[in-house]
């Protein structure tokens, strides 16, 4: 039987996952409630994060600095 820990973990990362590369199916999932499931609360936060990082870097071009640190992109090879 897996720990209540892990089953969060799962959870959390595969939302994560999920957001990034579905992020129609992360909103239909999480729309549902079930608040006795470790699993789907790691699965919620874990959108809820990836959501984040997307409006913390699509932030950072309105405020005029890189997300990243882009130097020697522009050098020639």
């Amino acid at each position: 039987m897996e720990t209540d820990e892990k089953l969060y973990m799962q959870g959390f990362n595969n939302g994560y996952l999920i957001a990034k590369h579905d992020p129609e199916l992360a909103a239909k999932l999480t729309t549902q409630t079930n608040d006795q499931s470790d699993y789907f609360q790691g699965l919620v936060l874990g959108k809820q994060e990836y959501d984040k990082e997307v409006r913390e870097w699509a932030r950072s071009f309105t405020k005029g600095k890189p997300a990243r640190d882009d130097k020697g992109l522009e050098k020639e090879r």
